[in-house]
């Protein structure tokens, strides 16, 4: 698959000490180097694509929203509601295309990153795993 220029591999110190498998920063999306080298391929797995989506949805959501990248991400670091609600809704996008292509996502672990240090404990995990199951069911 070919990546437009914005897409770029996530720096390898970030890969290092980050669990992030995607990030989008400005219009740039940064992936885990696995899932960037899997969709340089001509058939890359559903799960790479998904994120690469998810993070897409991020960048969408900013411009929509009329904010700079800066803003936007000072937004989401300090307002964890904001955070939160940016996260369910790149899911949104992210497990439609799952499940249109019949693949599962493991929602109890997307509901313990939510509610744990990666995303700065944004939500409770029983709040997490109710919408995040609610989203898959709609998808």
């Amino acid at each position: 698959m070919k990546l437009p220029p914005n897409i770029k591999p996530l720096p390898i110190l970030l890969e290092k000490i980050t669990k992030f498998t995607g990030l989008a920063f400005a219009n740039n999306i940064y992936l885990r180097s696995s899932f960037y080298n899997d969709l340089l391929k001509d058939n890359p797995s559903a799960e790479s694509v998904g994120i690469l989506l998810h993070e897409e949805e991020h960048i969408k959501r900013r411009i929509k929203m009329g904010m700079s990248g800066f803003w936007w991400g000072l937004k989401y670091w300090l307002d964890k509601d904001f955070r939160y609600q940016e996260e369910i809704e790149a899911n949104r996008v992210q497990f439609f295309y799952l499940k249109k292509q019949g693949n599962n996502f493991n929602l109890e672990k997307r509901a313990r990153q939510l509610s744990g240090y990666v995303y700065l404990w944004c939500t409770t995990y029983q709040k997490a795993i109710k919408d995040l199951k609610l989203i898959w069911e709609k998808a």
